[in-house]
């Protein structure tokens, strides 16, 4: 396996910074990156997994996907977005900031000169629409690294690299591409944006009982933490251990029917088979049907139908049936009938 080098370097200054590929993780995305040479979106992956070890949340800040220079793409500027976006978090005004954007070009794709035109287009209308002072930028091509910084109102973007750097990309397996991350690493720290609060950016909760209030624990550290269910593979065992089954691939295990159930099974098909054969039936309701007579409307026609139930028709309901005499009616679309209305 390729020796990557230890976790920290020692610089020149005597300070300590990381190493890009000491661990694991970076190794893996960076391997994966070199294995796509042709692709951007590995290669934006493996330092977006960089920018998330040093942009950590505990410290104030989130790093985001594809990010819009303009607040109304279309409208009000272009369609351009970054492809990586570092945002630093304000808790007291529920703000974000836009503290660096990453450019990932690969470098088949894009020359070094184009490459570099779009990353200060992008920063440009960046600073501008959300009126920053400043913003840092990483331009990446494949697992090489340059960092810059772009100040309001100027027409280029500024290295921060050594002057015997310009115009190189340094790849992350070597020692001085670690030294530089760390010292862009404290250039976005230490030179943040200082924006003025408008009131409409502010995020205000409101009053009621839908509003967050703050935490009963003084001390955070001291809250109780979530728990998540941890299925072992104790509990279902491993593939090769799990006992062989004696039931044929076809066979079905009927569940066990008691003859009492057999019995109410049966009394309720008779039941509901008796209750067929009554409603197919005719029902002559000529002794039992009434004409209710309105000054005002239609007069209607009431009756008990076969259940008990009082319905209640009017007589353009009734359709002529000879079959049951000379003034027979029927109920229309049922089989109650009378020979003669009331």
């Amino acid at each position: 396996m390729a020796n990557y080098g230890p976790p920290f370097y020692r610089m020149s200054d005597g300070q300590i910074c990381r190493n890009l590929l000491g661990s694991p993780l970076h190794q893996t995305m960076y391997r994966y990156a070199q294995s796509q040479p042709n692709l951007e979106g590995p290669q934006a992956n493996f330092w977006l997994s960089e920018l998330q070890t040093d942009f950590s949340q505990q410290d104030g800040y989130q790093v985001g996907a594809e990010f819009n220079a303009s607040r109304n793409p279309g409208r009000e500027g272009s369609y351009h977005r970054t492809d990586r976006v570092v945002w630093r978090i304000d808790e007291e005004h529920l703000t974000l900031t836009a503290e660096t954007i990453l450019e990932a070009k690969a470098p088949a794709n894009m020359n070094y000169h184009d490459h570099i035109k779009q990353a200060r287009r992008d920063a440009e209308e960046i600073v501008r629409t959300h009126q920053y002072q400043r913003l840092h930028v990483v331009t990446t091509r494949a697992t090489g690294f340059h960092a810059w910084l772009y100040t309001k109102h100027t027409d280029k973007l500024q290295s921060l690299f050594p002057t015997e750097l310009q115009g190189v990309h340094l790849d992350a397996s070597e020692v001085q591409a670690s030294e530089e991350w760390y010292r862009f690493i404290f250039s976005v720290k230490t030179r943040p944006n200082m924006l003025e609060i408008h009131p409409s950016q502010v995020l205000r909760s409101q009053a009621g009982d839908t509003t967050a209030g703050p935490s009963s624990y003084a001390n955070q550290a001291t809250a109780p933490q979530p728990s998540w269910p941890k299925s072992t593979m104790e509990e279902y065992g491993e593939p090769s251990q799990l006992e062989p089954t004696t039931q044929s691939p076809m066979e079905i295990e009927e569940p066990e029917t008691s003859q009492k159930d057999l019995r109410q099974s049966r009394a309720q098909a008779e039941a509901s088979a008796s209750t067929m054969d009554l409603e197919s039936d005719w029902v002559d309701v000529t002794d039992n049907i009434s004409r209710r007579r309105h000054r005002v409307g239609r007069d209607e026609l009431v009756f008990t139908n076969r259940h008990g139930n009082i319905v209640v028709t009017t007589e353009e309901q009734w359709n002529r049936q000879k079959d049951f005499g000379r003034h027979a009616r029927v109920w229309k679309k049922t089989r109650y009938y009378v020979t003669k209305l009331p």
